[in-house]
């Protein structure tokens, strides 16, 4: 083979793996193309965008009034002198904690819907007893509260007041001067009425705490939402509301007057309002597309172009550059046209 035959096969080799690569490339692109829907193409072949899909609450953010219940004072029951005293107006008193400390011995503040009266002893029954095993469980004792008195109940106090003490108890009996009652799991003090080292006698308020909260409902119930049951939410309470958008339930009022934001209100003076947001209860799927996906816009519905053709959408949101659609019932396509004709028919 003379040297310029050679030459020439080198090149065609050369030629025919640059074809080959060629081919390949070629075939990858056609593989890894988008394809576009039929009926997204056109003479001039329009832009589609990809629809991204997520639940829509339709929040709306709303003023909460509420009116107070009366002012309560916190009693102690126990003679002496104050040796511990952690109460500060504007601050919680926590059901379950230990605010006060008589001749050295704490008091164990508990919140029942029956105020406590009595001395409890093994086998006494009643309301009051009922109530104090229901809180008792509430605060994690391993209990059944079936309004009688028993060993379990006294063992769940002696560990409480342990823990605030620091040194073992025996109690034979529940004695009300160890005990402090709160109306609330959660109160917040409007005034301390004792100092460390004085005496209290048996009968002193030691605190004053703000009266909760007796009824609450929104100020002003937003317009054009959504159809469908609502929540109200404030900080991390969700709350069950009337349609009218009240809060009527002893358990929802309370749930409420627990929240930081009504906490803090409830201790400010004149304080009555609280923000929230108003929210549907079992949110709904919008698919997320630019505003120019939309075509035709009319009362609150517009059109968009699929892969099926033109439909009809309602328009929930809109914000920052985006549309939330709601396609109709179970449809979710992938893509839309980015530009549709301004007169495209979803009839």
């Amino acid at each position: 083979m003379t040297a310029a035959q050679a030459a020439t096969r080198a090149g065609i080799a050369a030629l025919l793996a640059f074809a080959l690569l060629a081919a390949g490339a070629t075939t990858a692109l056609l593989l890894l193309a988008p394809t576009v829907p039929a009926s997204l193409r056109s003479a001039d072949d329009p832009l589609t965008v990809p629809v991204s899909y997520q639940d829509f609450a339709d929040p709306r953010p709303v003023e909460l009034t509420f009116t107070r219940a009366p002012d309560i004072s916190v009693v102690a029951r126990a003679s002496g002198v104050v040796t511990a005293y952690s109460c500060r107006s504007g601050a919680a008193l926590e059901s379950g904690g230990s605010p006060l400390s008589i001749d050295g011995a704490p008091l164990l503040a508990l919140a029942t819907s029956t105020p406590l009266w009595r001395d409890l002893a093994i086998g006494d029954s009643g309301d009051d007893v009922r109530a104090l095993q229901r809180e008792l469980v509430r605060l994690g004792a391993p209990l059944v509260a079936d309004g009688t008195l028993g060993a379990g109940s006294i063992q769940a106090i002696e560990r409480r007041l342990e823990k605030a003490s620091g040194r073992a108890e025996q109690l034979s009996t529940v004695p009300l001067a160890r005990l402090l009652w709160l109306p609330g799991p959660s109160v917040v003090a409007a005034s301390c009425e004792v100092s460390l080292g004085g005496r209290v006698d048996g009968a002193v308020p030691i605190a004053v705490v703000a009266g909760s909260v007796a009824s609450a409902s929104i100020v002003a119930v937003p317009s054009g939402m959504l159809d469908g049951e609502r929540r109200l939410v404030v900080d991390d309470a969700v709350l069950v509301p009337t349609p009218e958008g009240r809060i009527d339930s002893e358990q929802e009022l309370h749930a409420f007057a627990s929240t930081p934001s009504a906490r803090t209100a409830l201790a400010t003076e004149g304080g009555s309002t609280v923000p929230g947001q108003y929210v549907l209860a079992a949110p709904v799927r919008v698919g997320i597309v630019p505003p120019s996906a939309l075509a035709g816009a009319d009362g609150g519905t517009a059109c968009v172009l699929t892969d099926g053709g033109p439909v009809r959408v309602h328009v929930v949101d809109s914000e920052l550059g985006r549309s939330s659609v709601e396609f109709p019932s179970g449809s979710e396509p992938a893509l839309v046209a980015a530009d549709p004709p301004a007169d495209l028919d979803c009839a």
